[in-house]
């Protein structure tokens, strides 16, 4: 009987053994279901990189060339480079539909040039565009310039009217882009 009964308890412990093992294995199993949830409502999370995006990316790396970098530094009161006429840039490569190797230092200019045209009343200010877009002898490439600027003009329909809140649109999609911060000062 001793036997028989150890039997059995040696059999009710395997079984216990095992269901514990299954247990363990469900456990597993939901675990893993639970890890593959999260990456797909990870991946439904991520934010589809609009073309706009890419754009404004675009934008922002060209404001990061060594060029620009320089350019921007000469203007310490952002007179002609404040956030509201580098937030206009984009919106004028927009409408022109340049694609995103038309992104150029070249085009900036030009673009930032057409801005300070319909926003700034500072023709002496606007002028120090010339030397950084056309490099030295640039007194003889003043007419070519204006001539692209009015190209890029007639491929946007000569539509270069943008409203605040249209420049608000551009600085909210990257709002802590440090390009945003510069504030045009009061005095000026």
């Amino acid at each position: 009987k001793k036997e028989e009964e150890e039997e059995e308890e040696e059999e009710e412990e395997e079984e216990e053994e095992e269901g514990e093992k299954e247990k363990e294995k469900e456990k597993e199993k939901e675990k893993k279901k639970k890890k593959k949830k999260k990456k797909k409502k990870k991946k439904k999370k991520k934010k589809k990189v609009t073309p706009e995006h890419l754009e404004l990316r675009a934008l922002l790396r060209l404001l990061e060339h060594s060029c620009l970098q320089e350019f921007l530094a000469r203007d310490p009161c952002f007179q002609i480079s404040d956030k509201y006429l580098l937030a206009m840039v984009l919106v004028y490569f927009r409408r022109a539909n340049l694609k995103l190797s038309e992104y150029t230092c070249s085009n900036l200019f030009l673009a930032l040039y057409l801005a300070n045209d319909m926003e700034e009343d500072l023709e002496e200010a606007k002028c120090m565009i010339f030397p950084w877009a056309l490099g030295e002898g640039w007194h003889s490439q003043v007419a070519d310039f204006l001539r692209q600027r009015d190209k890029l003009w007639a491929r946007m329909g000569f539509r270069a009217l943008v409203s605040r809140r249209g420049c608000e649109k551009v600085m909210a999609m990257e709002p802590s882009q440090w390009a945003w911060t510069r504030e045009q000062c009061p005095h000026h």
